[in-house]
């Protein structure tokens, strides 16, 4: 596909990571992915559980490092970031944007929504394991946006 703008309901979980990786996979010239979920399901309220034998959350995005050349903006709305279920998950996919974006400008995470906060303890966790990441690109920069 020729699209160089994405926008994915996703809490990228492990059973949507096959299906998530082949689109995007499939859109090599997106250059603007936006993730957004409200969904009110976690994993495996659907009782699927991932093959013990795939690979794990730390490998799976790295293992493919031909999507998210062209990326220059990554944004993710949501305060299920900071949930410990999901934080385990969206980690690997960040540090794979950040070491596999040549190109990219900012990683803009917009966790609070008004009326919700977050434990500081939970944001500083987040904060120091993406700046943990090493980066492809000199001039990508992350930002953490008030609200949506």
């Amino acid at each position: 596909m020729k699209c160089k703008y994405l926008n994915l309901s996703t809490r990228l979980d492990a059973l949507e990571r096959p299906g998530l990786a082949i689109l995007l996979q499939s859109c090599p010239q997106v250059e603007t992915l936006i993730i957004s979920s409200e969904s009110t399901f976690g994993p495996n309220d659907f009782g699927f559980n991932e093959d013990p034998n795939d690979l794990t959350e730390e490998n799976y995005w790295i293992s493919r490092p031909c999507w998210g050349r062209r990326l220059k903006t990554l944004r993710i709305y949501g305060t299920w970031i900071y949930e410990s279920c999901y934080f385990e998950q969206i980690m690997p996919f960040l540090e794979a944007v950040l070491k596999n974006g040549i190109v990219l400008e900012k990683i803009i995470l917009t966790p609070f929504k008004y009326g919700i906060s977050i434990y500081p303890m939970q944001h500083a966790r987040v904060t120091q394991k993406l700046l943990s990441f090493p980066r492809s690109s000199e001039d990508a920069v992350i930002v953490f946006s008030a609200s949506y």
